[in-house]
């Protein structure tokens, strides 16, 4: 089981890959794949049915690409062609077709509940945003910092974030700038106002 993509900044690459040299397996221990398209049973299959099962469960974004290296390598028939069902694995969609059971409370983000409290959710929702936000490089780095620098106080509702952080009455300069930084990625979330 894998997420069909991994993301680096705005860098979104596949975890379905062509060729890659640092594992292998032998063909009678191929078994099932899942990603979040869906499922590819390998066993006992050819080298084209494990291909083509494969490709209907890649990321959208990068089964043109592996299509055609697979016919270039002859593994596939030249006129084969990804199902139409099959074509529109995008993040998008899911979201789509999830929404409708979201509204009705299902999917909550932890279905079988969790010892995080209510901030530690909203600092982990936080910090992974401006986590994405500096990843985008130096402009993104640049962004952050100086709005992040322009804060002058502490808002009252940000408090109980910053005592959790431990954040709440800082002393080094390195501390001054983290507990701006987790106000700035809050406030940028929205947990705070």
């Amino acid at each position: 089981m894998l997420k069909s993509t991994r993301s680096k900044g705005k860098d979104v690459s596949s975890n379905i890959v062509w060729s890659y040299g640092h594992i292998t397996i032998p063909r009678h221990l191929r078994d099932i794949v899942i990603t979040e398209y869906g499922i590819a049973d390998l066993r006992a299959k050819s080298d084209q049915d494990i291909i083509a099962a494969l490709l209907n469960i890649t990321d959208s974004r990068f089964q043109d690409e592996l299509l055609q290296k697979a016919k270039i390598s002859q593994k596939i028939s030249d006129d084969y062609q990804i199902p139409a069902p099959f074509r529109n694995n995008f993040p998008e969609q899911i979201i789509h077709n999830l929404a409708p059971f979201k509204k009705e409370g299902l999917f909550p983000l932890f279905p079988f509940g969790t010892d995080f409290s209510k901030e530690e959710l909203a600092l982990g929702k936080a910090l992974r945003g401006i986590k994405e936000k500096m990843a985008e490089g130096l402009g993104g780095k640049a962004s952050s910092f100086g709005k992040a620098m322009t804060i002058r106080s502490v808002p009252e509702k940000a408090r109980p974030y910053l005592q959790r952080m431990q954040l709440d009455h800082p002393t080094t300069g390195k501390e001054k700038m983290m507990q701006k930084l987790v106000i700035y990625a809050l406030t940028a979330s929205g947990a705070i106002r």
